[in-house]
């Protein structure tokens, strides 16, 4: 099945000889890690990219993970429909990681509750999948999205600190919006971090995955091969949330398998390091 690096970044990979011949090594205990979100989690895949990941981490953790998403779904909408909820409930998961649509998030960042029905049904819904992740033990990451420019992004940052002050439980942010943010201002025209305006580019996936494997483990990461073998889906992708993500076959995807070397995936780390 056919996978999207981006183009650009695989054609000076060749170029400078940074694409390698063998996959790292891992070891270590299996990290449980479930996804709820939308098409910011799935676009690259990003459950399996941190998979790739982990492996790439000398003497690292295994991490397993499962999704359920949907494009445009919001935490709401996997609440209602049961699945994502289910699949905490029974799976003894280490972390569950929500993602939530930009604009909802950065309806939340007023001092009060707006009353708006969508922002306070992602309220609730955040509530709730915290309540439940608290009740089996497992940490709770709320995963941040990136906005066009500063002053969005200053918006989503208070939304996301306002909606984590207020759920139960062991919660933390991953601070990847306000990362990727700016690392995206300083990207040439021909490899824009976002190429379609809003979701991540395969570099600002590599970097995202580099910030939620620190936050997932508490270890910094280092630089090591990566190994992708596996489908970085599109954008549009006939993807349902009745079934994980990983239960899909055959969606849309472009590119082939590749690894990416230590050199290569050096400078993404650095990136994910700058953290305020």
């Amino acid at each position: 099945m056919p996978i999207f690096p981006a183009r650009i970044l695989l054609t000076a990979l060749l170029a400078a000889g940074l694409l390698a011949a063998s996959p790292a090594a891992h070891a270590g205990a299996p990290l449980r890690v479930l996804f709820v979100g939308n098409s910011m989690t799935y676009v690259n895949d990003l459950p399996r990219l941190l998979r790739a990941f982990a492996a790439s981490q000398p003497g690292g953790t295994t991490i397993v993970t499962s999704a359920w998403v949907a494009p445009g779904g919001s935490i709401d909408e996997r609440w209602r429909d049961g699945h994502a909820a289910q699949a905490l409930r029974t799976g003894d998961w280490d972390v569950v990681v929500l993602q939530e649509r930009s604009k909802l998030i950065a309806c939340l960042s007023g001092a009060s509750m707006p009353r708006e029905r969508e922002c306070r049904a992602s309220d609730g819904a955040h509530r709730k999948f915290a309540a439940l992740a608290a009740e089996h033990g497992t940490r709770v990451l709320l995963l941040s999205t990136w906005a066009g420019d500063a002053d969005g992004q200053a918006a989503l940052d208070r939304g996301m600190h306002n909606l984590a002050d207020r759920l139960a439980g062991e919660v933390a942010i991953v601070p990847t919006g306000a990362i990727l943010r700016q690392w995206a201002d300083r990207q040439p025209a021909d490899a824009p971090a976002f190429p379609d305006g809003g979701h991540p580019s395969f570099s600002a996936s590599l970097i995202v995955a580099a910030i939620l494997y620190q936050s997932i483990t508490g270890n910094t990461p280092v630089a090591g091969e990566l190994v992708v073998d596996f489908p970085l889906l599109v954008p549009r992708s006939p993807i349902s949330a009745s079934k994980p993500l990983e239960a899909h076959a055959d969606l849309p995807a472009h590119g082939q398998p590749f690894r990416l070397a230590a050199d290569a995936l050096a400078p993404f780390l650095e990136v994910a390091a700058a953290r305020d």
